[in-house]
């Protein structure tokens, strides 16, 4: 049986944690958020450069308090995010929870919860590609 997200052919081991809906997106989910979709050409805070580069990514995160960083390893007392990326274009953003697994928005669909960033990689040009940049800051909550 083929899975419904096909298009993460490393995605085994996952939890579904919401219904799926189209009222917020993977940016919007690793900053916390779930009343908006986050990106250049939906919701996008208007003093970040809006070229849709990774750039331009880390920027949005850095806004909210997190710096580039070199893995996405567990650090007691912070939290991580991952933006993925294909060509310099961001693809997905992921956050690392507080006991180590991460949470993705998958697209309009599900929440999930999945153990490792490289679960979500992919080779495909419909996939999200690869974890381009691990980002960090203080832990606030989850």
């Amino acid at each position: 049986m083929r899975s419904r997200y096909w298009w993460l052919p490393h995605l085994v081991d996952f939890e579904v944690t919401s219904e799926s809906t189209p009222q917020y997106n993977c940016f919007a989910w690793a900053l916390g958020e779930d009343s908006r979709w986050i990106d250049p050409d939906g919701y996008w805070p208007e003093n970040i450069p809006s070229d849709g580069t990774v750039d331009s990514f880390i920027e949005l995160f850095r806004a909210a308090g997190y710096e580039p960083c070199g893995d996405g390893s567990l650090e007691a007392g912070h939290e991580k995010i991952a933006i993925y990326a294909m060509d310099n274009s961001p693809t997905h953003a992921a956050r690392q929870l507080e006991n180590g697994q991460w949470t993705s928005k998958l697209g309009r669909y599900e929440d999930i919860v999945h153990s490792t960033p490289e679960e979500l990689h992919g080779e495909f040009d419909y996939s999200y590609g690869q974890a381009a940049v691990f980002m960090i800051r203080p832990r606030t909550s989850d």
